[in-house]
């Protein structure tokens, strides 16, 4: 839920920026050169060379890394892990970035006149351009190529952004600031050579990734933090309770349903009836739920970033911190965009470029024959997953996992690019955990595999299988802090800009179409007429994900450039 800004700038200018950041939030440090460091943030943990802020999962060294960790335990922006953090390290010879290995919190960057900024808001580097008066111009080929009205243009297409003075790094980046020599740099982490020349065959893929996934839920009871497990009718989130069942912690986990009655919901009781848990169980330490200024909120997290207007209206109160569990980030091993190359995907020729400069970007060839799961997996897996951070700083995707990515792209996968809901190394995963539990019948006939399949896939895996039961805990480093919300200096800027209220056409329309009057030439017919259609004296909730709720959130972003 909380945010981050870190800027190096000169002397003669920080009184400037100083003036920006609410000053409980903000720490700032003298650097060599005449210059300061600023880290804004409400949950960082500062020590002697690092700020941290979020958790780390560092199978490798088997441990589970808090604020408050040791400076040496705090993961090397070289070498990002699993987890959702951001982290920054402070030498003599550099300022150094980095955040988790999936980006599920994003970093967003620009350097420029001897001021260098990163942020997970794309919106405070705006305020910060243009407080220091810089200008925000608008990358013309990034706007077109995101006025496509498509989930996979929801977010960002490649590292441009709506403004051409600012970059998005692509998860597994590092950012560094040399301080004698003053250049930014960006390394972006090579995913193609990363995943690949793990996999020595599919089966000890599998049972890797079987017994992180049983360690981590044997790990966070030994957190102190409150659990809640996210249960739906389908496979992801089938996975992540069956290694919760293997590891004997599911009595220390609130699962969930909503909806009762509900598809879902019934599947998610027959479970609990036939695997004895208790769906839905009150948690004693939450109070009344707390509203937020939900355009504010979703203006300081997402404009720019994240086109759908998705912002929870209140979250509950938890004195105590508490980790948010779910089965989002399969679609990162098991695909989401039809294991296809870019140029079979429909799409604008801008789209196309970007798309293509992305894949370059990040080590793959932009003709590779999955090239659009490799897209998913550094854009729409990092940010439209890395929403659930709105709610929480501790948010776990135990179904991301480095083996069962490189399985997926390897020759060594038994289940080769997968049809949607047909067998992939997910299901494989929860046949290594639990067989009995893939028998049960999923939320659609497609998903749900025949009793004798299950068994046969079993068979194919026993000689790779261990008992995920006896597998010792991860090392706990650290420890969690409850959390403080948004961060009050980004709401700020948001609200400065308008961006407050409802979210809702009658609050929003007006600057959405004051944006299409002034990017006229830029913006696609297909946002042109959604727009059209739109009742502006509505003021009912916009649903997030709607093609409405993406166009005005498109718009909302051209407003920040010239």
């Amino acid at each position: 839920m909380s945010g981050y800004i870190a800027v190096v700038a000169p002397e003669d200018i920080a009184d400037r920026l100083e003036e920006l950041f609410l000053r409980e939030e903000t720490d700032v440090v003298g650097l060599s050169g005449e210059r300061r460091l600023f880290y804004v943030s409400n949950s960082a943990h500062r020590g002697d060379q690092t700020w941290f802020q979020g958790f780390a999962t560092d199978h490798e060294k088997e441990l589970m890394v808090f604020a408050s960790a040791p400076d040496r335990f705090v993961p090397d922006p070289s070498s990002p892990v699993e987890g959702s953090y951001f982290s920054l390290h402070l030498s003599d010879e550099k300022v150094r970035f980095g955040a988790d290995l999936y980006g599920f919190v994003p970093m967003l960057w620009f350097s420029e006149k001897g001021v260098s900024a990163v942020s997970d808001s794309y919106l405070s580097l705006i305020a910060i351009r243009e407080q220091l008066g810089m200008s925000n111009t608008v990358d013309e080929e990034s706007v077109r190529g995101r006025m496509w009205l498509n989930s996979m243009s929801y977010q960002q297409i490649g590292r441009e952004t709506y403004c051409r003075e600012i970059r998005y790094a692509t998860p597994g980046t590092e950012l560094s600031l040399d301080l004698k020599t003053g250049v930014f740099e960006e390394k972006a982490l090579n995913l193609q050579n990363f995943y690949a020349g793990r996999i020595t065959d599919h089966g000890s893929a599998i049972s890797e990734a079987a017994a992180r996934m049983v360690r981590m839920f044997k790990t966070y009871p030994l957190t102190g933090a409150k659990m809640t497990l996210a249960l739906s009718g389908g496979q992801d989130s089938r996975v992540c309770l069956a290694a919760a069942l293997v590891a004997g912690t599911s009595e220390s986990i609130n699962i969930i349903c909503s909806n009762p009655g509900s598809p879902d919901y019934l599947i998610a009781q027959r479970l609990g009836e036939q695997f004895n848990f208790g769906l839905n169980r009150h948690t004693s330490d939450e109070g009344a739920p707390e509203r937020v200024d939900t355009t504010a909120a979703w203006a300081a997290t997402s404009l720019g970033i994240y086109d759908a207007l998705y912002m929870p209206g209140a979250f509950p109160v938890i004195e105590h911190p508490s980790f948010t569990i779910g089965g989002h980030g399969a679609g990162s091993s098991k695909g989401a965009y039809g294991w296809r190359g870019l140029s079979d995907i429909e799409m604008p020729p801008s789209a196309l470029r970007q798309a293509r400069r992305a894949l370059c970007s990040i080590g793959v060839d932009p003709n590779d024959q999955w090239g659009s799961e490799w897209h998913y997996l550094a854009f729409r897996n990092a940010i439209h997953g890395g929403r659930a951070t709105l709610s929480s700083d501790y948010v776990a995707r135990p179904t991301a996992q480095i083996p069962l990515i490189g399985l997926s792209r390897s020759s060594k996968n038994q289940l080769v690019a997968p049809k949607p809901g047909r067998p992939s190394v997910i299901l494989d995963t929860l046949i290594a955990l639990r067989p009995d539990m893939a028998k049960i019948p999923f939320d659609t006939p497609v998903k749900s595999p025949r009793p004798r399949f299950v068994d046969q896939r079993r068979e194919a895996l026993s000689e790779r299988l261990i008992d995920f039961a006896d597998l010792p805990p991860y090392r706990v480093v650290g420890s969690l802090y409850p959390s403080k919300g948004f961060l009050t200096t980004q709401i700020n800027f948001a609200k400065s800009r308008g961006l407050s209220g409802g979210i809702s056409f009658a609050n929003l329309s007006p600057m959405a179409l004051e944006s299409l009057t002034r990017f006229s030439d830029l913006v696609s017919p297909d946002v042109k007429t959604t727009v059209d259609t739109l009742n502006f004296n509505d003021t009912r909730r916009i649903a997030a994900s709607s093609r409405e709720a993406a166009s005005v959130g498109k718009l909302l972003s051209l407003g920040t450039v010239h």
